[in-house]
């Protein structure tokens, strides 16, 4: 099975402090960003090779097609990131079969039917019940920005939000 160093939600991707700190902190080797509609946008695919910070390799692929490298050990050997826009696509990714420990959420917008979590998450009933369920199989979310900042739980979060 492929070494997940860090399975992260961030809306806003690959940035300043994804691309040079965090890569440096966990020690990555390889990103692998999942996202169905980006996969297939090679536009979008150049962009983000050029926010990655030399040695560190990027991979922008759909849940099937990151199920399937995978599968198929593209991931084997690598210190990977696993990088989502949102809690749907990484619970489907989950679902479909790349399983990790914990899920590190750093970013996400708000809007019509948002709660905030803290200064830079806002989660919907959606969200809250996708990430019940993944803490129901075990996996630990947290709600943490970079990791020198406070920490939310899961538990704290659906209790600031109602849901």
């Amino acid at each position: 099975m492929a070494d997940t160093k860090i399975a992260r939600i961030d809306n806003r991707y690959i940035h300043g402090q994804v691309a040079a700190r965090m890569t440096r902190e966990y020690n990555i080797s390889n990103i692998v960003l999942i996202d169905d509609m980006y996969a297939s946008n090679d536009m979008m695919k150049q962009i983000f090779l050029l926010a990655v910070v030399p040695g560190v390799s990027i991979d922008v692929v759909s849940v099937n097609d990151a199920i399937a490298n995978l599968n198929a050990g593209k991931y084997e050997g690598e210190r990977n990131m696993l990088i989502w826009g949102n809690v749907d696509t990484a619970y489907r990714t989950y679902q479909a079969g790349w399983k990790f420990d914990e899920l590190n959420i750093g970013n996400l917008a708000g809007g019509i039917g948002r709660k905030q979590v803290d200064k830079s998450c806002y989660i919907d009933e959606k969200d809250a019940n996708q990430l019940k369920e993944l803490a129901d199989l075990g996996v630990e979310t947290v709600f943490q920005a970079m990791s020198d900042l406070p920490k939310t739980t899961l538990k704290e979060a659906l209790s600031i939000t109602g849901f």
